[in-house]
């Protein structure tokens, strides 16, 4: 077997990235070596016959789905958050300072479990303010969705000036 196999198939199977150091205690092999496999994997996986690539998230990788790929892959592939969870993360991502009473008033009671959900994994935080509660998003969330804090405010800032 292949080092360069054993770190797609080792990409594949976590949920979160892993650094070189990981890898490397993971498939007990030297730094150097993985740091090479996984540039070498990199440039066959960008070939356009790959549907696959490795992202780098800050000093660590996952293999994940190209962008051109997910609209296909969307309706086979089993989402961990529904409908209205996303649209809660995309409110809580979008605005700098969001309460219940805004999520309240967007959503009915429906945000409740929502919120519950996106606090189990992690990818929003709550903290008390006065008589409510003050949502942000997590690091985790814009790597759950593979996109980094600079790029998400600059589409919403886009976004918001076209609608206005």
């Amino acid at each position: 077997m292949s080092i360069s196999a054993r770190i797609e198939a080792l990409l594949y199977a976590s949920e979160n990235p892993l650094s070189i150091v990981e890898i490397s205690s993971v498939l007990n092999e030297d730094h150097d070596v993985i740091r090479k496999e996984i540039t070498r994997l990199g440039r066959r996986l960008n070939e356009d016959t790959s549907g696959l690539f490795i992202a780098r998230i800050g000093n660590k990788y996952k293999l994940t789905i190209k962008k051109e790929y997910q609209d296909i892959v969307g309706p086979v592939s089993a989402s961990e958050l529904n409908r209205t969870d996303l649209k809660v993360a995309g409110l809580i991502a979008a605005r700098d300072r969001t309460i219940k009473g805004d999520l309240r008033r967007s959503f009915g009671e429906k945000y409740l479990n929502s919120v519950k959900t996106l606090k189990e994994k992690g990818l929003i935080a709550a903290r008390k303010e006065r008589n409510t509660e003050l949502y942000t998003v997590t690091t985790k969330f814009y790597k759950y969705f593979n996109v980094s804090k600079e790029d998400f405010s600059k589409q919403i800032t886009e976004i918001q000036g076209d609608n206005q």
